[in-house]
Protein backbone atom coordinates (compact mmCIF):
# COMPACT_ATOMS: atom_id res chain seq x y z
CA UNK A 1 0.00 0.00 0.00
CA UNK A 2 1.13 3.33 -0.58
CA UNK A 3 0.21 7.41 0.19
CA UNK A 4 -3.32 7.92 0.53
CA UNK A 5 -4.39 4.02 0.86
CA UNK A 6 -2.06 3.84 3.63
CA UNK A 7 -3.71 6.95 5.22
CA UNK A 8 -7.17 5.20 5.14
CA UNK A 9 -5.82 1.91 6.57
CA UNK A 10 -4.45 4.11 9.68
CA UNK A 11 -7.40 6.05 9.88
CA UNK A 12 -9.74 3.18 9.68
CA UNK A 13 -7.78 0.36 11.66
CA UNK A 14 -9.69 1.54 15.16
CA UNK A 15 -13.34 0.46 13.90
CA UNK A 16 -14.83 -3.03 13.57
CA UNK A 17 -16.32 -3.59 10.39
CA UNK A 18 -16.86 -5.86 7.17
CA UNK A 19 -16.82 -5.05 3.68
CA UNK A 20 -19.15 -7.11 1.90
CA UNK A 21 -20.12 -7.40 -2.00
CA UNK A 22 -23.51 -6.38 -3.06
CA UNK A 23 -24.70 -7.13 -6.73
CA UNK A 24 -25.79 -4.06 -8.27
CA UNK A 25 -29.34 -5.74 -8.52
CA UNK A 26 -29.44 -6.15 -4.72
CA UNK A 27 -27.73 -2.72 -3.55
CA UNK A 28 -30.07 0.10 -3.57
CA UNK A 29 -27.88 3.26 -4.51
CA UNK A 30 -27.91 6.18 -2.77
CA UNK A 31 -27.99 9.23 -5.08
CA UNK A 32 -25.91 11.28 -3.32
CA UNK A 33 -22.90 8.71 -3.53
CA UNK A 34 -23.58 8.07 -7.24
CA UNK A 35 -23.42 11.69 -7.93
CA UNK A 36 -20.85 12.51 -10.35
CA UNK A 37 -18.71 16.07 -10.78
CA UNK A 38 -18.76 17.83 -14.06
CA UNK A 39 -15.37 18.31 -15.08
CA UNK A 40 -15.39 21.81 -16.42
CA UNK A 41 -17.94 23.12 -14.46
CA UNK A 42 -17.39 26.45 -16.56
CA UNK A 43 -19.07 24.84 -19.56
CA UNK A 44 -22.25 24.01 -17.44
CA UNK A 45 -22.63 27.72 -15.90
CA UNK A 46 -26.12 28.70 -16.85
CA UNK A 47 -26.95 32.70 -17.25
CA UNK A 48 -29.93 33.65 -16.54
CA UNK A 49 -32.10 37.06 -16.40
CA UNK A 50 -35.52 38.08 -15.16
CA UNK A 51 -37.60 40.92 -15.12
CA UNK A 52 -39.62 41.51 -11.94
CA UNK A 53 -42.66 43.69 -12.19
CA UNK A 54 -44.84 43.79 -9.31
CA UNK A 55 -47.81 41.85 -9.32
CA UNK A 56 -49.92 45.02 -8.88
CA UNK A 57 -48.98 48.54 -8.12
CA UNK A 58 -50.28 50.81 -5.35
CA UNK A 59 -52.42 52.66 -7.75
CA UNK A 60 -53.95 50.07 -9.05
CA UNK A 61 -55.00 47.93 -5.82
CA UNK A 62 -56.32 51.36 -4.51
CA UNK A 63 -58.56 52.22 -7.34
CA UNK A 64 -59.49 48.22 -7.82
CA UNK A 65 -60.55 48.38 -3.53
CA UNK A 66 -62.53 51.56 -3.95
CA UNK A 67 -64.43 50.57 -6.85
CA UNK A 68 -65.29 47.06 -5.26
CA UNK A 69 -69.30 47.28 -3.40
CA UNK A 70 -67.32 45.25 -0.35
CA UNK A 71 -64.37 46.70 0.07
CA UNK A 72 -65.31 50.18 -0.97
CA UNK A 73 -67.67 50.33 2.44
CA UNK A 74 -65.09 48.95 4.24
CA UNK A 75 -62.79 51.86 3.47
CA UNK A 76 -65.28 54.36 3.84
CA UNK A 77 -65.57 52.72 7.28
CA UNK A 78 -62.41 53.39 8.20
CA UNK A 79 -61.98 56.59 6.70
CA UNK A 80 -64.82 57.93 8.55
CA UNK A 81 -63.94 59.33 11.76
CA UNK A 82 -67.13 60.76 12.85
CA UNK A 83 -68.52 57.05 14.02
CA UNK A 84 -66.22 54.67 15.66
CA UNK A 85 -65.31 52.13 13.12
CA UNK A 86 -66.63 48.96 15.35
CA UNK A 87 -70.17 49.63 15.56
CA UNK A 88 -70.36 50.96 12.19
CA UNK A 89 -69.12 47.61 11.13
CA UNK A 90 -71.53 45.96 13.19
CA UNK A 91 -74.51 47.16 11.63
CA UNK A 92 -73.38 44.93 8.84
CA UNK A 93 -74.63 41.48 9.10
CA UNK A 94 -74.61 40.06 5.90
CA UNK A 95 -71.17 38.10 4.62
CA UNK A 96 -69.03 39.11 3.97
CA UNK A 97 -69.13 42.10 5.27
CA UNK A 98 -69.85 40.69 9.01
CA UNK A 99 -66.21 39.16 8.00
CA UNK A 100 -64.48 42.44 7.90
CA UNK A 101 -66.97 43.54 11.42
CA UNK A 102 -65.13 40.87 13.03
CA UNK A 103 -61.63 41.32 11.75
CA UNK A 104 -61.83 45.47 12.38
CA UNK A 105 -59.52 45.49 15.12
CA UNK A 106 -56.49 44.20 12.22
CA UNK A 107 -57.46 46.59 9.38
CA UNK A 108 -56.11 49.65 8.22
CA UNK A 109 -55.45 52.25 5.65
CA UNK A 110 -51.94 52.58 4.34
CA UNK A 111 -51.63 54.75 1.49
CA UNK A 112 -55.61 54.65 1.29
CA UNK A 113 -54.77 50.53 0.57
CA UNK A 114 -56.83 48.38 2.96
CA UNK A 115 -54.64 46.24 4.76
CA UNK A 116 -55.23 43.05 6.98
CA UNK A 117 -52.27 42.28 10.14
CA UNK A 118 -51.59 38.49 10.17
CA UNK A 119 -49.46 36.66 12.28
CA UNK A 120 -46.75 34.49 10.44
CA UNK A 121 -45.70 31.06 11.65
CA UNK A 122 -43.41 30.50 12.28
CA UNK A 123 -41.81 33.21 14.27
CA UNK A 124 -45.13 34.90 14.92
CA UNK A 125 -44.35 37.91 13.41
CA UNK A 126 -47.31 40.71 12.29
CA UNK A 127 -47.33 41.67 8.94
CA UNK A 128 -49.57 44.20 7.35
CA UNK A 129 -50.97 42.41 3.90
CA UNK A 130 -53.20 44.06 1.39
CA UNK A 131 -57.16 42.59 1.29
CA UNK A 132 -57.58 41.80 -2.58
CA UNK A 133 -61.01 42.93 -3.74
CA UNK A 134 -62.99 40.21 -6.27
CA UNK A 135 -61.83 41.68 -9.33
CA UNK A 136 -58.05 40.50 -8.38
CA UNK A 137 -58.65 37.49 -7.29
CA UNK A 138 -58.27 35.30 -10.02
CA UNK A 139 -54.86 37.42 -11.25
CA UNK A 140 -53.22 36.29 -8.03
CA UNK A 141 -54.45 32.76 -7.96
CA UNK A 142 -53.05 32.32 -11.25
CA UNK A 143 -49.69 34.21 -10.60
CA UNK A 144 -49.13 31.75 -7.22
CA UNK A 145 -49.98 28.74 -8.64
CA UNK A 146 -49.75 28.62 -12.92
CA UNK A 147 -46.80 31.23 -13.14
CA UNK A 148 -42.91 30.00 -13.26
CA UNK A 149 -42.29 31.74 -10.09
CA UNK A 150 -45.75 29.78 -8.64
CA UNK A 151 -43.92 26.76 -9.30
CA UNK A 152 -47.80 24.78 -9.20
CA UNK A 153 -47.53 24.58 -5.72
CA UNK A 154 -50.68 22.62 -4.77
CA UNK A 155 -53.50 24.11 -2.85
CA UNK A 156 -52.24 24.12 0.58
CA UNK A 157 -48.46 25.46 -0.06
CA UNK A 158 -50.48 27.82 -2.61
CA UNK A 159 -52.58 28.97 0.53
CA UNK A 160 -49.95 29.46 2.52
CA UNK A 161 -47.55 32.03 0.01
CA UNK A 162 -50.57 33.85 -0.28
CA UNK A 163 -51.48 34.17 3.63
CA UNK A 164 -47.33 35.90 3.68
CA UNK A 165 -48.50 37.93 0.34
CA UNK A 166 -52.48 39.12 0.45
CA UNK A 167 -55.80 38.15 2.41
CA UNK A 168 -59.25 38.50 1.27
CA UNK A 169 -62.47 36.59 3.00
CA UNK A 170 -62.82 32.61 2.15
CA UNK A 171 -59.71 32.38 -0.08
CA UNK A 172 -58.80 28.86 1.39
CA UNK A 173 -62.27 27.97 -0.23
CA UNK A 174 -61.18 29.62 -3.54
CA UNK A 175 -57.97 28.07 -3.81
CA UNK A 176 -58.87 24.71 -3.15
CA UNK A 177 -61.59 25.40 -5.92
Amino acid sequence: MEGKTTRWALALQEFDFLISYCPGKANKADPISRMQELEDKEAYQKCTIATVQPALTEHELRTAQLNDPILGKVIGALQNEMQPLRRQLNEWKKAPLLRYAQLSDSLSLCNGVLHRSVHLEPDETIRKVPIIPESLKIRWLQLLHDSPAGAHLGAEKTLDKLRTLVYWVQMARDVSE
